[in-house]
């Protein structure tokens, strides 16, 4: 690049870095991941965790029935202490299916959470039974 272009660059940079519209949006851009950073949720209970799960859930069993022709005979979600992660917690799906000649098929699905979504009493809970399971009965809502 010429001394003169490099020049002409070097200007229309330093005139962008002093633009308004450009250091107003540089500060709502720094404002918004303040604020972002500042968001604070109230801690929830694992039977409020665990319900806010049902109908995702309800759904995916629905799914597979209906993609895999297969019928959902339970299930169960299994909440450990234990996890990957340090800070976190697991959930383990397990759905049992049937097909038509019988067969059990099981599917599965792992999930880690931040253990600061959960408040004071599901954590203690929590950490002291090491593992509470949850029973999977079959979805309300028929697809």
């Amino acid at each position: 690049m010429s001394e003169k272009v490099e020049k002409a660059v070097s200007n229309l940079i330093n005139h962008v870095k002093k633009s308004p519209v450009l250091n107003a949006a540089k500060e709502l851009f720094e404002k918004a991941i303040d604020q972002t950073e500042n968001l604070q949720h109230e801690p929830i209970s694992l039977d409020e965790l665990v319900s806010g799960l049902s109908d995702n859930t309800d759904i995916e069993i629905l799914k597979i029935q209906q993609q895999e022709n297969i019928c959902f005979i339970g299930g169960e979600l299994l909440v450990s202490g234990k996890a990957q992660q340090n800070g976190f917690f697991s959930l383990d799906l397990k759905l049992y299916f049937q097909d038509k000649m019988e067969n059990i098929i099981l599917k599965e699905k792992h999930k880690e959470l931040d253990v600061l979504i959960l408040n004071e009493v599901s954590k203690n809970e929590l950490f002291q039974q090491g593992i509470i399971k949850f029973e999977i009965n079959e979805p309300d809502i028929q697809g």
